[in-house]
């Protein structure tokens, strides 16, 4: 994003004090994760490396999805799509602050 922004004319806005004060909130929250990480023998890393051969076990994507689908809530499926097909940020809005339950009465606080 910081290279993408560069090259456009958009790149003064990497030049404000809040770019500057996001990066410091960044690096402070990523801090802990990495000095335990560097004491521990990088330890996420070798993780994430050994991931495939120890976890995957041999499953297509639609496989390791249906095995998603099943070990949750089957009936969250159709919940995901909720907000895809709207521009309005507000109808988004509502079915988030709503835990999920998005009714008829959501919508005409609207």
């Amino acid at each position: 994003m910081i290279v993408g922004l560069l090259l456009t004319p958009q790149r003064r806005l990497l030049f404000t004090r809040w770019t500057v004060f996001g990066g410091l909130i960044a690096c402070a929250l990523l801090l802990p994760f990495l000095t335990w990480n560097a004491f521990n023998g990088w330890a996420s890393m070798q993780f994430w490396t050994n991931y495939p051969q120890n976890h995957s076990s041999g499953a297509s994507p639609l496989d390791f999805l249906t095995t998603q689908i099943l070990g949750m809530n089957p009936l969250s499926v159709f919940l995901w799509g909720q907000g895809c097909g709207t521009s309005s940020p507000h109808a988004v809005h509502a079915i988030g602050s709503s835990g999920g339950r998005f009714s008829s009465s959501s919508c005409s606080s609207l």
